[in-house]
């Protein structure tokens, strides 16, 4: 049967109800950082929380933007590799709005030029 002593106190995570239950706290794998597993009174269920030096955490924080940035990058880099090397339909007229279609091209009264006739030119 939990009791006070047992640092009931806290939000679920699951079901939002007050009374939570530290099951376990030990030392964390840094210096600093402890490591807590909780239990919710209401529904049951348990889960680990870490606590942290507040320098560890804008370490992390500064890492995870970074992360970020190059995770945007590689995005960006992938977004224009995909649009050369496939351009979508609707994009030709921008891409070369001044090459005439194969169906302009029999309007016109063009003919087809074989591979020598492009080679004497």
């Amino acid at each position: 049967m939990p009791t006070l002593a047992n640092n009931i106190g806290g939000l679920c995570r699951f079901c939002g109800a007050h009374g939570v239950q530290t099951v376990d706290s030990r030392p964390g794998d840094r210096p600093g950082w402890r490591r807590r597993r909780r239990r919710c009174m209401a529904c049951d269920k348990r889960w680990t929380s870490m606590e942290l030096p507040i320098e560890d955490i804008e370490k992390i924080l500064e890492i995870t933007q970074k992360l970020n940035k190059l995770s945007d990058i590689a995005a960006d880099v992938h977004n224009t590799i995909e649009a050369l090397r496939e351009p979508r339909v609707e994009d030709i007229g921008t891409i070369a709005p001044s090459v005439p279609t194969g169906r302009e091209l029999v309007q016109d009264g063009a003919k087809e030029l074989t591979l020598q006739e492009l080679e004497l030119r």
